[in-house]
């Protein structure tokens, strides 16, 4: 017996309502227009309606269209027994007719299949088939294509989280506002300022969170930009936070139109600058700070400048003033020294014992009052640069001996050893007659302060290629350590029983001799202990080893 399926308004179990098929047994009358009609329906179905299977409960397909089976892969030429397919449902759709079956309910889901290697989304709508004892006998469905709104509801979506993964992962808060100024969104970052949820701010106007702000740094007005409808950027907005603290924020955004070219509001960033604003106005101080000070040391500079000036023309004045007093006096000395000379060799007549030793004193006072004067003199020349070196190549045996015998009466009347002067056949660059006063001065103060039967002595040694150290020596008192550093300041001398004013000197000798040896590109160095004597070292330049 053929039997016949139709579509129904039935009130399901349990009050469900909807479509359903019914199976029918076959009629005595009318069969010719069940059969046209059946072949209507059938011909819609087959060709203009979406896929749609009918299966039996245990999975076997009864009925198909063609879109079904062009859908699962099936021979799509027109056949009304589709039984010769012998195809059976695969297993995901046998669990809904199974579902189903069970519970005699249509059901309705989200399907994907695969259909040529692609996959396609589906609204699928599962319904039982029912008797006339309303006994589910078979299970039906329909499928439409949803795949083109699915994709774009998925690439919609993930366009949401991916603007929320950016949002969530600056350090900036994103929001919206309506052409009333009111928020409309705005983002989770915010709660970290105002200590609120975004759902608590929505429907606030901005100005309720903050205020725009218009300083020397920030020329845009964004209230002004708003009023024109127009982008602004960087605009600064203060905002109190849940502490009560100011903290400042950089708005930027731009205006939303609709299709009609309506104003419908703003969207835009914020981006917290407190602490830039604060490193700014830190610098800004510092900024000044560094300003105030460079004007005050370029004050200072300047005032440095006009001491320095002064003190130059005083050292000029100085240096004139000795000049001039040494010449003035040492022309009076030269008269009397060369009188008492005179005197002391009875040029004139002879004079009696008391007056000849009266003429030794003041011939000696005299010439000891002409090296101070000299000395000074020597001095104000060095310092007013008014001092000619002439550098050559010279025997350093010669400047040694020329030195030397002008204090040998000195060192023979205290039994001095000598024996160690000596120095070979070193070629030295210097000034020879400088070179002899640095010497003289050397010997004068080893012989002066060694005690009789002492002695004295020099070393030669090379300290580099181009330098050779000359170490005049002696075995006298020293010098304690405290004073050794002072030794070559001018004028000084050590009072501590050991050197004192009661040897003749003005204090300046070594002074002169180190200021020579450095205009000759050397130096002058001391090494003392007391009790064991003093090491006067020169450097000079020279010009090889002796043979």
């Amino acid at each position: 017996m053929n039997r016949n399926f139709k579509t129904r308004l039935d009130k399901l179990p349990g009050g469900q309502v909807g479509n359903n098929v019914s199976y029918i047994g076959k009629q005595s009358g009318n069969e010719t227009s069940r059969e046209s009609l059946r072949d209507i329906v059938e011909a819609v179905v087959y060709q203009e309606a979406p896929p749609l299977y009918v299966a039996n409960l245990s999975g076997s397909l009864i009925y198909a269209n063609r879109a079904y089976r062009e859908l699962v892969g099936l021979d799509v030429s027109p056949k009304r027994d589709v039984g010769a397919l012998n195809y059976t449902v695969p297993g995901s759709l046998r669990r809904h007719i199974a579902a189903v079956a069970r519970d005699g309910k249509i059901r309705i889901g989200k399907e994907s299949l695969k259909v040529l290697g692609k996959t396609k989304h589906f609204d699928a709508r599962h319904f039982p088939v029912f008797d006339h004892d309303n006994k589910v006998i078979a299970v039906g469905g329909t499928y439409f294509d949803v795949t083109r709104r699915t994709v774009a509801l998925e690439s919609a979506e993930d366009e949401r989280r991916r603007f929320n993964d950016f949002v969530r992962s600056t350090s900036d808060w994103v929001w919206e506002i309506d052409h009333e100024g009111v928020i409309s969104f705005i983002s989770d970052r915010i709660t970290e300022t105002l200590g609120l949820p975004p759902t608590m701010l929505k429907g606030r106007l901005i100005s309720d969170i903050g205020r725009f702000v218009t300083d020397e740094t920030h020329s845009v007005d964004a209230q002004d930009a708003i009023d024109r409808r127009i982008p602004f950027r960087n605009c600064l907005f203060a905002i109190a936070d849940r502490e009560g603290q100011t903290r400042s924020f950089h708005l930027s955004a731009v205006p939303m139109f609709d299709s009609n070219g309506s104003f419908k509001g703003y969207r835009g960033t914020g981006t917290d600058v407190s602490a830039l604003r604060t490193a700014e106005a830190e610098a800004t101080l510092s900024r000044r700070e560094l300003e105030h000070t460079l004007e005050e040391l370029t004050t200072k500079n300047l005032q440095l400048d006009l001491a320095l000036e002064q003190a130059n023309a005083a050292t000029q004045a100085k240096s004139e003033f000795l000049a001039a007093m040494s010449h003035e006096l040492r022309t009076p000395l030269n008269a009397i020294i060369g009188f008492s000379e005179v005197m002391t060799l009875n040029a004139f007549g002879p004079l009696s014992d008391n007056y000849q030793d009266y003429a030794g004193n003041i011939q000696k006072a005299g010439q000891h009052l002409l090296s101070i004067i000299n000395d000074v003199l020597e001095i104000a020349r060095m310092e007013s640069d008014s001092f000619d070196i002439h550098i050559e190549t010279i025997q350093l045996s010669d400047i040694v001996n020329d030195a030397f015998a002008m204090v040998a009466d000195q060192a023979r009347s205290k039994s001095l050893d000598t024996t160690a002067i000596r120095c070979g056949d070193w070629l030295v660059k210097a000034d020879k007659h400088r070179s002899v006063q640095i010497f003289l001065n050397l010997f004068n103060n080893a012989v002066k302060f060694t005690e009789p039967g002492g002695a004295v002595g020099v070393e030669v040694v090379p300290v580099s290629e181009n330098k050779l150290a000359i170490t005049v020596w002696d075995t006298g008192i020293g010098i304690p350590k405290d004073e050794q550093a002072r030794v070559f300041e001018k004028f000084h001398q050590v009072h501590n029983g050991i050197m004192s004013r009661t040897q003749e000197g003005t204090g300046l000798g070594l002074t002169i001799s180190r200021n020579l040896a450095q205009m000759m590109d050397g130096d002058l160095t001391l090494d003392s202990k007391v009790g064991v004597g003093s090491r006067l070292t020169i450097t000079l330049p020279y010009l090889m080893n002796p043979s």
